[in-house]
């Protein structure tokens, strides 16, 4: 059966984990239990504000429904809520990837409290305390609620019907609130439930969301490594594969290859043996100090042998026939046996964990290349479809000159109405008055006389009346036919008076196209000074990368940006980071870089080495430890140690500079204590100047860059 998740996220941010889960063959079930809803009176007011802050993807939905700023810089909490706010429209945006502490070290590393104040997008209920961490190094934080999140009541009949069943396998918390919440729901819906969450694994976002999440008899509770979607997936491949069935691969595979299959208990148990034991740099120095050990114990042997040997004689002739000293020896045999034998089975544990954990990797390609497989069909699609969308590309452009041409067609006179059309209105009002002569004829004469058989003079009257009434009817029904021609031809000219009107309606608008055209400035002059300040800031670059002065470099940037509005903010970022260092230049990286192994060396001689940071007593071994510890540099060679002690910091920060990455360098290096951390004051004073020279030459670089591709502006036709 497959293995289902619940997804307890909103319906907005479920919809991307839900496809990720999806890809990875694993039901998921939405759960959302807490329901955003954006406040509609919110007033988003960025008078003197610098920044914004935003600690959640629906704080960065609710701002863009509100407010259509996007110049501001935009510092994130995590990277999804960082793309959340590119995919709105912002284009300057950093990502804490983290927590709110984070959040708050970035922002004071990036920005400066004199400049303005800070916006924070905030829902009803806040993780952390952001207020308190920014006023404390000087900030002024507005918060406005954009957004509540309101909890669910109960959970879903479909949620609590899996869960009495035991059908879920994992439940993701992204947030403390959701975890609480998640809690109290399961106990509300009965002993069921909770006897249906002991088949469940909790994947935890961070944690603070892992202590929200105890209060349920979970089969066992995962961490992320990083408060990120990325690091969340990485925790459902885990959970995934240590929930595997071990028989779903005796399907396929013959007795003997199904039993060299890891079980996935095995395998959870692996990674828990592994968790448990030291990290690679402390199992490195406590090696390096049993090996120093050894070579103390045979160095001094001269001194403790004939002592030995003397206590060895005495033992053998003064107790004679004694088994106490047999018996000591073997027990020092058993003991060392004993020994011997529990290194042979912990050595054969971590090999047989080694092949667990192989055999899960190699598993994991096979998925992983079935994923690549997916995505090579999903980029074949596209390229199908790209003939199509240039084509329709074709036939817009196409079309827009056919609009081009209307529009110049337009702005020449309106035509003529035709002469027959012209003279219509004369001839319909002279048919009116034929018409109504005839009536006032007809009107005017006399009935006809009885007829007498006596008077013929009188038949013939009649007979000349008749003809004239005939002929009287006969003009009529031609004037009626000529009267609905006329009609006919006034609908016409109705018609030809109202695509007259329109042409000339577009007639005034190409008028008035014509005239902003004309009003528009030559951009000429703009463009080349945008290309001499994109250029000067090249040179600018060059000099400070190659460490020599700037200040001619400087000034010749400040010079073409004089006067513009918009680099303002850029030029002063860049003047309070660079201006200190223009007359003797900056260090370059990798000058900074080479010189990381020595400083390592220094700082591990002036703190004692790494064997100086364990607990020793005061006997001679003790001492003569410390001694060689003076004598001989031991570090950890494994630059991704995780430990927080000196040698780990200096280990990490070597890998660093080897990697060429002067940013991880410099961070690991925080955190030093003692005679250490003063010999590396001077190195990070340099690196933290160059790092904040790159920031600010790539935003004045990019402001540059955005001045000559930006199209020229138009006069608002």
């Amino acid at each position: 059966m497959a293995l289902t998740a619940l997804i307890t996220r909103p319906d907005d941010d479920a919809e991307p984990l839900a496809a990720a889960l999806i890809a990875r063959g694993i039901t998921a079930v939405r759960e959302p239990l807490l329901a955003v809803k954006p406040v509609a009176d919110a007033v988003v007011d960025l008078e003197g504000v610098q920044a914004l802050l935003f600690t959640s993807a629906n704080g960065v939905r609710a701002f863009a429904n509100l407010s259509r700023r996007r110049d501001l810089p935009v510092f994130a909490v995590g990277d999804n809520t960082a793309r959340t706010a590119r995919a709105t429209g912002f284009d300057n945006v950093e990502s804490a990837a983290g927590a709110v502490d984070d959040l708050a070290r970035l922002v004071a590393r990036r920005l400066d409290p004199k400049r303005g104040a800070l916006f924070h997008a905030a829902g009803s209920a806040v993780a952390g305390d952001l207020a308190s961490l920014l006023s404390e190094k000087g900030f002024e934080l507005r918060r406005v609620m954009l957004y509540s999140a309101d909890q669910a009541a109960a959970l879903t009949d479909d949620a609590k019907a899996r869960l009495e069943r035991g059908e879920i396998g994992l439940v993701l918390l992204f947030s403390p609130r959701t975890a609480e919440t998640f809690v109290s729901l399961v106990h509300d819906a009965g002993d069921a439930a909770l006897h249906g969450i002991e088949q469940a694994t909790a994947l935890c976002l961070s944690p603070a969301v892992e202590k929200a999440a105890q209060g349920l008899p979970w089969r066992s509770l995962l961490t992320a490594e990083k408060a990120d979607l990325p690091s969340m997936l990485r925790l459902v491949d885990q959970a995934a594969e240590a929930a595997r069935p071990a028989a779903s691969s005796a399907a396929t595979r013959d007795t003997a290859s199904a039993a060299d299959t890891p079980a996935p208990a095995d395998i959870e148990a692996a990674l828990k043996r592994m968790a448990r034991r030291p990290p690679p740099a402390r199992r490195f120095a406590l090696v390096a100090a049993l090996l120093i050990l050894v070579v103390a114990v045979v160095a001094s042997r001269p001194l403790w042998q004939p002592f030995l040997d003397r206590l060895t004689a005495t033992s053998e002739t003064v107790v004679p026939g004694s088994t106490g000293t047999a018996s000591t020896a073997t027990g020092s045999a058993v003991s060392t046996d004993t020994n011997l034998a529990a290194v042979k089975a912990e050595a054969a544990q971590l090999e047989s964990d080694l092949a667990l954990m192989q055999a899960a990797m190699e598993r994991a390609a096979t998925e992983r290349q079935a994923q690549w497989e997916r995505i090579g069909a999903l980029e074949k699609q596209v390229g199908e479809l790209t003939p199509k969308l240039e084509a329709l590309v074709k036939a817009q452009a196409e079309l827009q000159d056919k609009i081009g041409q209307q529009a110049s067609a337009a702005t020449g006179a309106a035509p003529a109405l035709p002469d027959d059309i012209a003279a219509l209105p004369g001839e319909v009002a002279d048919l009116r008055a034929k018409l109504e002569s005839l009536a006032a004829t007809a009107a005017a004469t006399p009935a006809p006389a009885p007829a007498s058989s006596d008077s013929g003079a009188d038949s013939a009257a009649l007979a000349n009346l008749q003809a004239s009434l005939d002929q009287l009817s006969n003009e009529n029904a031609s004037l009626k036919s000529t009267l609905d021609q006329a009609t006919q031809r006034l609908s016409a000219l109705d018609q030809l008076q109202q695509e007259n009107a329109a042409l000339k309606a577009t007639l005034d608008q190409t008028a008035q196209r014509l005239m902003a055209l004309e009003a528009r400035p030559d951009p000429a002059k703009g463009e080349a000074r945008n290309a001499a300040l994109l250029l000067a800031t090249a040179q600018l670059k060059s000099a400070i990368a190659a460490g020599r002065p700037f200040n001619a470099e400087l000034q010749a940037v400040d010079g073409l940006a004089a006067g513009d509005d918009g680099l303002a903010d850029v030029l002063t970022k860049a003047h309070l980071t660079l201006g200190n260092f223009a007359p003797q230049g900056l260090p370059t990286a990798s000058a900074l870089l080479q010189q990381v192994p020595g400083l390592v060396d220094m700082a591990l001689e002036a703190s004692g080495g790494a064997l100086a940071e364990t607990s020793s007593g005061k006997g001679w071994l003790d001492r003569l430890l410390s001694g060689l510890s003076k004598l001989v540099k031991v570090r950890p060679s494994d630059g991704a140690a995780t430990g927080d002690s000196n040698s780990d910091r200096l280990a990490r920060a070597e890998g660093a500079a080897a990697a060429g990455d002067l940013a991880a360098t410099n961070a690991a290096l925080d955190g030093l204590t003692g005679p250490a951390a003063d010999v590396v004051k001077s190195w990070r004073e340099n690196a933290a100047a160059r790092l904040a020279a790159d920031s600010a030459l790539d935003g004045l670089e990019q402001a540059a860059l955005a001045r000559v591709a930006a199209p020229p502006a138009t006069g608002g036709g």
